[in-house]
């Protein structure tokens, strides 16, 4: 379901991009939680199920960064977020990567 409206989301996103793209990174990071959160139940054996727990924690720390931008992109329609460089989304990326 985050996958199919994630789907959407994207391929509506010239009408607002700031809300088209929040949106859709808040669908993949609830779509990546709970696949991660389903996985080490079917694992085959605990090794397997070791690996799916280490990636649980991506997906919510990405969810914070895009609710947050989802927000102010709601609150106030006329604002962007400012252009995301190499180093800066480097940064963004260091907090959910280093959470699992």
């Amino acid at each position: 379901m985050f996958a199919w409206v994630a789907a959407i989301t994207w391929r509506r996103r010239e009408h607002n991009l700031t809300l088209g793209v929040s949106l859709t990174i808040v669908m993949v990071g609830s779509c990546w939680w709970s696949v991660a959160l389903a996985a080490p139940r079917v694992a085959p054996n605990e090794t397997v199920a070791a690996i799916a727990m280490l990636g649980t924690f991506v997906g919510p720390s990405s969810l914070c960064a895009a609710f947050l931008i989802l927000a102010v992109g709601i609150a106030r329609p006329q604002w962007a977020p400012p252009a995301v460089r190499r180093r800066r989304l480097t940064i963004f990326l260091a907090a959910p990567a280093g959470t699992s």
